[in-house]
């Protein structure tokens, strides 16, 4: 049987304002969005990979715990040069400036509104592999 990681959930405090980063920003396409008994929910994709946003009540019945914790998100991208720019320009969190690596990807790592960490990479001809 085989294994596929192709949706992920990331709890926000406000979904309004992260599908603007992710979507705006980050360039994922909205794909659904629905509220429900105080649950905001939207999803976005990259292919085929969703991106759930989910705001909830923060109670014990519904909290999933810290938001950000230690989670990197990794997006294969073309254009890091432009997103960097582009993250610079809307205020977004720099944690890592735009560099390259030894093992051939050029990268950087922006912070999301609800602290999450995410590196976007391009690999660079020539380098590493």
């Amino acid at each position: 049987m085989a294994t596929e990681f192709r949706h992920l959930v990331l709890e926000v405090e406000d979904v309004q304002r992260s599908i603007h980063f992710y979507r705006d920003i980050v360039g994922l396409r909205l794909t659904a969005q629905e509220e429900r008994e105080r649950h905001h929910i939207a999803v976005l994709s990259l292919g085929d990979f969703e991106l759930m946003l989910l705001q909830q009540p923060q109670t014990e019945e519904y909290g999933l715990g810290r938001r950000g914790g230690g989670m990197l998100l990794q997006f294969q991208v073309q254009g890091v040069e432009g997103l960097y720019k582009t993250f610079r320009e809307n205020g977004v969190t720099i944690a890592c400036d735009l560099g390259t690596s030894s093992w051939g990807e050029r990268a950087f790592v922006g912070v999301d509104p609800d602290g999450y960490r995410l590196m976007l990479a391009e690999p660079v001809s020539g380098i590493g592999r």
